[in-house]
C-alpha cells in the first residue's frame, strides 16, 4: 500500500506514534512529548512558526487524547489552526497486526486502515501535484537577488492572500502548499508583465561568446575525470573554456544523485547554468534518474545519463556547427595549462565504471549499470602521458574499484610504480574486500604508493551490513584493517560511514563510535541515512526519527574531528613530505604522503616574505616541519 501525503503537518503525542505514522505518511509528523513540551522552547517555536503558515492536524486514537494535546498547545497554536481527528481502536475479534495489510495500514497499532483513509482523504494531496518552487525559482523570477526583490515578494504574498512578512523559505513552503509552480507562474504572469522573469527579459539581450563552454561537476571522482576528458576534446576542436558563472554559449553540468542533497544541488546548478548559457548540456546520475524533470528546464539542449558521455561532445559540436565527431574519453591529450579548473600536478585516472553490487541504500548501481573494466594497457598509456606532462600524483578511481579484480589491481599498481616521473599513487574509495594479503604486499613494496587508503566502510556492525547487503561483515572488516596495519604501521585510513540506517540501535551506533576511535581514522565522511525512492531501504521499517539521526551523525563527526586532531598533533615537529598543489597569495598548500592537508607559511622576515611566492612551483615535493594545527590543517615552516 502506498504512503499517504497530507497537505498539513500532523501532531501526535509520543515518539512511538511518530515512528509508526512515519511508515504511513510522507508529510511531517511531530511528536509533542506530552508535558515535556512546556520546557521545549525549540519545539514550541517550530509549532508556532508552522501555525503561522499552515494548519496542523492532531491525530490520536480518541477524542480524550486529542483534548490532552490541545491543552498542551494552548498559547502556542491558535485553536482555529488545529484540525482534530481521531481513529477508533480496533475492537471485537479483529486483532492488531504488525505487518502491512489492507485491514491494518502498515501495522499501525490501534488504527483501522479504511477508517483512517476515509478520515484523512479530505486532507490528502492530489495525485497530480504541480512541480514545487525552490529558492532558484524565486531567483530566476527576480524575487531574490535584486534591489526590488523584497517588494516583489510582498506583492506576490498579497495576491496569494498570504502574510507579507513571510521569510523566503516560509513563502516557498506556503506557495507549494497551495499549488506550487503552476499557481506561482500564473500569479507572477499577471503581476509582472505576463510573468516574463528578469532573466528572460535579459536573455534576449545577451550576447554569448562564440564556442565558449563552462563546466560544473558534482559528485564522485569519476565525474571529475569524465568532465576533464570532455573539456579536452572540446579544446582540441577550438572551443574556449570560461569559468562557471560567466556567460557562455554552452554549459556542461555533470550531476550526482547519491543523496537527496546531491539531487537538490544538481538541480540548482542546472538552473543556474540555464540563466547563463544559450545551451545547457547535462549528464550524470541525476539526469539518468530524472530525465523528464531535467529536460523541462529552459535552455537544456541535450541530456544523457551515465553511459556514453562522449555523446555530449558530439552534441555540443553539432550545436556549434562543428562536425568533426568525437572519440572515446581519455585525458591528458592537451596541456593541463589550458584547463583552468584542474590541477596540473594531481590527476584522476578512471580504471572502471558501473557497479555489480546491490546495496539496499544506493541507486548508483541502477543508474551506472553493470561494471565495465578499462584495459590495463590503456590505463598505463594514459599514466605515461600524465607523467610526460609533469604530473607527480595519480589517483586511480572508479565507481566500484573492487570490480577491477584484486589480482589485476595489484598488477596495475606494480606497472604504474615503474613510471619514475609519477612520485605518488593513490586509490579512490575501496571496498574492504580489496585488502587481500597480495594487495597489501603490493602496496607495501611499491615505493610510490602513498600510505593512505579511503575505505567504503558504511558500518562496522554485521547486522547493519547485512541489511545494507554489503559484501563483508564486521569481523572481516576488522581483520583486514588489522592485517593492513600490521604490514604497514604508518598507513592512515579514512572512511565513509552511514549513521541511523533503519533499525540501528543505540548500542550499534556506539559500536560505530568505538570503531572510529579504535582504528584512528584520519577522516570520516559521515552522513545520516538518506532514503532514496527506488531503493530497497526506502521502504524499510524502523526508520530513525530525524532528531535522533541528526544528533547521532553530529556526535560521530565530533568524535571523528577529535581523533583527527590527535593524529595531526602527533605530527608536530616531525619533518614531513608535502606535494605543493597551489599558492593562495599567503600559503603554499598541499598534502602529506598520508593525505593530511598541509600549508607552508613564510617566516616573519621581510626578505623571506618578498621571495616566498616564487620559492616553490606547483608540483614540487618538499620537506617541511609542522608547527601547529589550525582548522584540521598542518601549518608548516621550512
Amino acid at each position: 500500500m502506498k504512503k499517504i501525503h497530507l497537505i498539513y503537518p500532523v501532531i501526535v503525542e509520543g515518539k512511538y506514534d511518530k515512528i509508526k505514522l512515519s511508515n504511513i505518511l510522507t508529510s511531517p509528523v511531530i511528536a509533542i512529548g506530552g508535558f515535556s513540551l512546556l520546557n521545549d522552547t525549540k519545539k514550541k517555536k517550530l509549532l508556532s512558526t508552522l501555525a503561522n503558515e499552515t494548519k496542523l492536524i492532531i491525530l490520536t486514537d480518541s477524542d480524550k487524547a486529542g483534548g490532552f494535546i490541545r491543552s498542551r498547545l494552548k498559547g502556542i497554536v491558535p485553536a482555529d489552526k488545529l484540525i482534530n481527528l481521531y481513529i477508533p481502536q480496533i475492537k471485537g475479534k479483529e486483532k492488531r497486526k504488525t505487518t502491512a495489510s489492507a485491514e491494518n495500514l502498515l501495522g499501525v497499532e490501534g488504527m483501522e486502515s479504511q477508517v483512517l483513509l476515509k478520515l484523512l482523504s479530505p486532507y490528502t494531496a492530489k495525485k497530480e501535484t504541480s512541480e514545487p518552487i525552490t529558492s532558484s525559482t524565486l531567483w530566476e523570477y527576480g524575487l531574490t537577488g535584486k534591489s526590488d526583490s523584497g517588494e516583489k515578494r510582498k506583492i506576490l504574498s498579497k495576491a496569494l492572500s498570504l502574510p507579507d512578512n513571510l521569510s523566503t523559505k516560509a513563502l516557498i513552503d506556503a506557495v507549494n502548499s497551495i499549488g506550487g509552480m503552476e499557481i506561482f507562474v500564473k500569479t507572477v504572469s499577471k503581476l509582472f508583465k505576463e510573468g516574463e522573469s528578469d532573466v528572460n527579459k535579459e536573455e534576449k539581450e545577451k550576447i554569448y561568446p562564440e564556442k565558449s563552454v563552462s563546466f560544473y561537476t558534482l559528485g564522485c571522482r569519476v565525474n571529475q575525470y569524465e568532465t576533464r576528458a570532455i573539456a579536452e576534446q572540446l579544446l582540441k576542436s577550438g572551443f574556449s573554456i570560461v569559468p562557471f558563472g560567466s556567460p557562455s554559449e554552452f554549459s556542461f553540468i555533470n550531476t550526482c544523485a547519491v543523496t537527496a542533497e546531491s539531487e537538490r544541488k544538481s538541480l540548482v546548478y542546472i538552473k543556474k547554468a540555464s540563466n547563463l548559457s544559450k545551451h545547457v548540456v547535462v549528464s550524470g546520475c541525476y539526469s539518468e534518474h530524472n530525465p523528464e524533470k531535467v529536460g523541462k528546464i529552459k535552455n537544456v539542449s541535450f541530456l544523457c545519463g551515465c553511459k556514453d558521455k562522449e555523446q555530449c561532445v558530439g552534441e555540443i559540436k553539432k550545436l556549434a556547427n562543428v562536425e568533426d565527431g568525437y572519440s572515446q574519453l581519455s585525458i591528458c591529450n592537451v596541456s593541463p595549462k589550458e584547463l583552468p579548473f584542474i590541477s596540473a600536478c594531481r590527476a584522476y585516472v578512471k580504471i572502471q565504471d558501473g557497479c555489480n553490487g546491490n546495496c539496499t541504500y544506493c541507486l548508483i548501481h541502477k543508474l551506472r549499470g553493470k561494471s565495465i573494466v578499462r584495459d590495463t594497457e590503456d590505463i598505463v598509456a594514459e599514466a605515461y602521458r600524465l607523467a610526460k606532462a609533469g604530473y607527480k600524483e595519480i589517483i586511480l578511481t572508479g565507481i566500484e574499484i573492487s570490480a577491477f579484480g584484486n589480482k589485476k589491481l595489484s598488477q596495475l599498481i606494480e606497472e604504474l610504480g615503474k613510471i619514475q616521473e609519477i612520485k605518488r599513487i593513490r586509490l579512490g574509495s575501496l571496498d574492504p574486500n580489496v585488502l587481500t594479503d597480495e594487495f597489501i604486499e603490493t602496496i607495501k613494496n611499491t615505493k610510490s604508493f602513498m600510505p593512505h587508503l579511503h575505505l567504503s566502510v558504511q558500518s562496522p556492525n554485521s547486522r547493519i551490513l547485512k541489511l545494507m547487503k554489503r559484501p563483508y561483515n564486521g569481523e572481516k572488516l576488522r581483520n583486514r584493517i588489522e592485517a593492513l596495519r600490521e604490514a604497514i604501521p604508518e598507513i592512515m585510513l579514512s572512511a565513509d560511514i552511514i549513521t541511523s540506517f533503519p533499525t540501528e540501535t543505540k548500542e550499534e551506533f556506539e559500536e560505530t563510535v568505538e570503531f572510529v576511535k579504535k582504528y584512528k581514522l584520519l577522516h570520516v565522511h559521515a552522513f545520516s541515512f538518506s532514503p532514496r525512492p527506488g531503493t530497497e531501504a526506502y521502504d524499510m521499517e524502523g526508520k530513525i526519527p530525524y532528531e535522533i539521526a541528526r544528533e547521532r551523525n553530529k556526535r560521530l563527526i565530533d568524535i571523528s574531528n577529535e581523533v583527527k586532531k590527535t593524529l595531526l598533533e602527533e605530527k608536530i615537529n616531525v619533518p614531513t613530505e608535502i606535494l605543493i598543489e597551489s599558492f593562495d597569495g599567503k600559503f603554499f598548500k598541499g598534502h602529506t604522503r598520508d593525505f593530511a592537508e598541509a600549508y607552508i607559511e613564510p617566516q616573519n622576515d621581510e626578505n623571506c616574505l618578498a621571495d616566498f611566492s616564487t620559492r616553490f612551483a606547483e608540483g614540487d615535493i618538499v620537506t617541511a616541519i609542522p608547527k601547529k594545527v589550525e582548522n584540521e590543517i598542518l601549518v608548516c615552516s621550512m
